[in-house]
């Protein structure tokens, strides 16, 4: 699940290249582990992903250079919708 959740940071980073007029984007969590893991570069199982999801975020910004990016944890993705049929695709 671990890495699943860190490609998912990934896509959401991928998708949000092709949009246009973005100002900010905040992108719900429910591991405090993979908030943890983003933002230092020490060596974690599945840093290949930590710095995918990183060279996303660089690559929106190319794009987008005044987006406001934030990755906030909810727990369990209360009241997100899509949040199940999303977890059941993870695994």
């Amino acid at each position: 699940m671990f890495k699943a959740e860190l490609l998912g940071l990934s896509l959401a980073a991928e998708l949000l290249r092709g949009e246009s007029q973005v100002q900010s984007l905040t992108i719900g969590v429910d591991s405090q582990a993979m908030i943890h893991v983003t933002g230092h570069g020490r060596a974690i199982l599945g840093k290949y992903l930590v710095e995918a999801f990183h060279k996303e975020i660089m690559a929106v910004w190319t794009i987008h250079p005044s987006i406001k990016i934030k990755l906030r944890w909810t727990t369990g993705h209360t009241g997100i919708p899509g949040n199940v049929w999303a977890d059941e695709e993870a695994k």
